[in-house]
């Protein structure tokens, strides 16, 4: 099955474990793998997949430090996009999204 650009960008944001990370490098700045994974409660290994997806449509940006490799949001677009979707959540989804009860 063939799957359009749209359908794969809401499938990569389909993902709890993905948006958290987004969510937490939005808010905190870049990190490294180890330290996304402390902060999520999580195994390394599944915040590297993670990542490594996000890596795939350009939702992060990776540099290297040394041995290290930080991550970081996508300031251009990914921004504002957790911006405008964090808009919509608070005027729409918290009082009103039934299954959140």
């Amino acid at each position: 099955m063939m799957y359009s650009s749209f359908d794969h960008f809401f499938t990569i944001l389909g993902n709890n474990r993905r948006v958290r990370i987004l969510q937490l490098l939005a808010g905190d700045g870049p990190m490294s793998v180890s330290t996304i994974s402390e902060a999520l409660h999580t195994e390394q290994s599944a915040v590297s997949h993670g990542l490594r997806k996000l890596l795939q449509c350009h939702f992060v940006i990776v540099t290297q430090d040394k041995k290290e490799r930080i991550y970081q949001i996508n300031e251009e677009t990914v921004r504002p996009l957790l911006d405008q979707i964090q808009t919509h959540v608070s005027k729409n989804c918290v009082e009103s999204c039934k299954h959140w009860d």
